[in-house]
């Protein structure tokens, strides 16, 4: 924001925890619970669940840049022609890189996005040239098999994304950064301010 970009966070309704309107309203989240339930879910389910939900999170970040261009035609508003609504950048971290992918590949507006240690489950795919790209995760060194259910589906997911990913960035170009000894909040504020 210091160099003069405007910079939008989206709480999307009913994936985050809680979301406050200005009106006092406040809805709380209704996420798929059956993610969590590694025992009765399979990389297919998860992904299947997320690829529905990015198409959410792709309508809610269309929807916020329609807003900010109406805004922006609007005289006596306070961002009357201050914005180039034609010049964004997506970004997001986890699921939301995800999302930051997918709109740019559906957004003319849209020129750049950037996933911060996210899966992209389908998003990727849907990527194509003229969408440059950054993705910065979490380098970790791979462990050998795990009885646990939910670490065999991860670790599924992990490997299906990160082959999309490359086969993405070799087709079309784009730059993968891996942060060694990185956790996945680390690409949060949450370790600036959280003991836990």
């Amino acid at each position: 924001a210091s160099h003069g970009y405007v910079v939008v966070s989206i709480d999307h309704t009913y994936n985050a925890r809680l979301v406050a309107f200005p009106d006092g309203r406040v809805v709380h989240g209704i996420a798929a619970n059956d993610i969590d339930a590694p025992e009765s879910s399979t990389p297919e389910r998860v992904r299947a669940i997320w690829n529905k939900e990015i198409a959410k999170w792709v309508a809610d970040q269309r929807f916020v840049i329609d807003r900010l261009e109406a805004m922006n035609r609007t005289t006596g508003t306070r961002w009357f022609g201050r914005m180039d609504t034609g010049n964004v950048g997506a970004i997001g971290h986890s699921f939301g890189g995800a999302a930051a992918t997918a709109v740019c590949a559906e957004d003319r507006r849209i020129h750049a996005a950037i996933n911060m240690d996210g899966w992209f489950f389908d998003a990727i795919r849907a990527r194509g040239p003229n969408q440059p790209l950054l993705v910065v995760d979490a380098y970790t060194e791979q462990i050998g098999e795990t009885p646990d259910p939910r670490e065999k589906v991860e670790t599924a997911l992990d490997a299906k994304d990160l082959a999309d990913m490359e086969t993405s960035l070799h087709n079309f170009g784009g730059y993968l950064l891996s942060v060694k000894g990185a956790t996945h909040e680390d690409f949060t504020d949450q370790p600036l301010v959280s003991p836990l």
